[in-house]
C-alpha cells in the first residue's frame, strides 16, 4: 500500500515537472487561439488572466505587449490621433512577423500613416493661405481632395474650399489680392519706394489699412499699391486678415490653433504671429545652387521631417542655397554656413 502511495505521489510530481516546462496554460492557449482568429479583445483578456495567474511565459508576454499595442493603436485611429499611433507602434519593439496579427498591424500603420500625411497636407494647405498663395492653395486642396480622408477631414477641407472660393472672387482682373497692414490702428509701417530699407520712405500706412497686394519682390519683401501708389513694404507687415476692430488690429490671429499644428506637421514657426505675407506660385523648375528665399519664418532641420531637431529658424525674407536634393516635402539647403533641411512650400526662387 505504502509503494502504491508512493508511486502515485512520484507520477504527480513528473506530471507537474512536465506541465511547468513544456506545457501552455489553459488560457495562454485560448488566448492564441482567439489572437489567431483575429478576436484580440478576447486575446488579451486571455492573456491577461494567464499573466495575472503566473502562467505566462516569455513568449505569452512578448504577445500580450503585441496586441496590446495593435489595440492602443487602433483606439488612436479611432480618435484620429494617427501620430500617437504610430508611435504606439513603434515602441513596440518585438517581432511580430511570425504571428497572425502582423498582416493588421501592417494594415493599420498604412491608415495611420495615411491620416497623419493627410493631416499635414491639410495644416500646410492652411499655411500656404495665411501667406495669401490662393492659387497654389486651390491646385493643393484638389489634390488632397483625392486623399482617403476622415469625415473629419473631409469636413475641415470643404471649409478651407470655401474660404478659398470667396477669397479668390476678391481677385480682380489685374491679379491682385486685398491685404492689411498689419498692428493696431494708432501704429503704423513705412512702404519704401525700392525693395529694401534703405530706400526712400514714400508714406507710412496706419495700421488694419487695406491695400493691394501685387506680388513678392525678394528680400522680404512686398510690392504694393496704397492710394494709387506703387512701393513696397516688408512681408513681416502685411496680413490677409482683415482687422476685427480689437486693439490689436488683426494682429496675431494665427496664434491659436491647436497645439499640435504648432512646429510639427506644417513646419513653420509661428510662436510669434507676425509672418503672413502674400506669396506667389513657387518656381517648380528650380536647380541646385539656385538662391531661394523664405516667405515665413520657417524650421530650419538637421534631417527632413518633423521629428527630428530644429537646428535653427530661417527668418522670413533670408536667402538660403538649394542644394539639389529634395526628400518628404523638404529641402536640403544651406543657410548661414550650415546644412540642413527646411519645407519647400515656404521657400521660392525670386521671379
Amino acid at each position: 500500500m505504502k509503494k502504491a502511495v508512493h508511486i502515485i505521489s512520484l507520477l504527480a510530481l513528473v506530471l507537474a515537472f512536465l506541465a511547468a516546462c513544456g506545457g501552455k496554460s489553459r488560457n495562454a492557449e485560448l488566448g492564441r487561439e482567439a489572437m489567431d482568429e483575429g478576436n484580440y479583445e478576447r486575446a488579451l483578456r486571455l492573456y491577461t488572466f494567464a499573466i495575472e495567474k503566473d502562467e505566462a511565459d516569455s513568449e505569452d508576454k512578448e504577445i500580450y505587449e503585441v496586441i496590446r499595442a495593435y489595440i492602443d493603436a487602433n483606439n488612436a485611429l479611432k480618435s484620429e490621433d494617427f501620430a500617437g499611433g504610430l508611435q504606439i507602434l513603434d515602441d513596440c519593439k518585438i517581432d511580430y512577423s511570425s504571428l497572425a496579427i502582423r498582416a493588421d498591424i501592417e494594415l493599420l500603420r498604412n491608415h495611420l500613416s495615411d491620416g497623419k500625411y493627410a493631416d499635414e497636407r491639410i495644416n500646410t494647405l492652411e499655411s500656404i493661405i495665411d501667406a495669401g498663395n490662393l492659387d497654389m492653395a486651390r491646385d493643393m486642396i484638389t489634390d488632397i481632395s483625392q486623399l482617403s480622408l476622415t469625415t473629419n477631414q473631409r469636413s475641415r477641407l470643404e471649409e478651407i474650399s470655401r474660404k478659398v472660393s470667396d477669397m479668390l472672387s476678391g481677385k480682380d482682373s489685374d491679379n491682385y489680392f486685398i491685404y492689411y497692414i498689419d498692428g493696431s490702428s494708432d501704429s503704423s509701417v513705412p512702404m519704401y519706394a525700392e525693395a529694401n530699407a534703405e530706400s526712400d520712405i514714400l508714406t507710412r500706412i496706419s495700421g488694419g489699412t487695406p491695400v493691394e497686394a501685387r506680388d513678392l519682390a525678394g528680400n522680404g519683401f512686398i510690392m504694393i499699391v496704397y492710394n494709387g501708389e506703387t512701393g513696397y513694404v516688408k512681408v513681416s507687415d502685411i496680413t490677409p486678415n482683415e482687422p476685427d476692430g480689437g486693439s490689436d488690429g488683426g494682429k496675431d490671429k494665427d496664434n491659436n490653433k491647436d497645439d499640435q499644428d504648432k512646429d510639427k506637421d506644417k513646419d513653420q514657426d509661428k510662436d510669434d504671429g507676425d509672418e503672413k505675407p502674400k506669396a506667389t506660385v513657387p518656381v517648380e523648375a528650380i536647380s541646385a545652387d539656385d538662391t531661394l528665399f523664405a516667405i515665413v519664418d520657417i524650421n530650419f532641420r538637421d534631417e527632413p521631417n518633423t521629428d527630428c531637431e530644429v537646428i535653427g529658424t530661417i527668418p522670413a525674407g533670408s536667402e538660403v542655397t538649394y542644394l539639389g536634393e529634395m526628400e518628404h516635402g523638404f529641402y536640403k539647403v544651406e543657410y548661414n554656413g550650415a546644412v540642413g533641411y527646411a519645407y519647400s512650400d515656404y521657400l521660392q526662387r525670386s521671379n
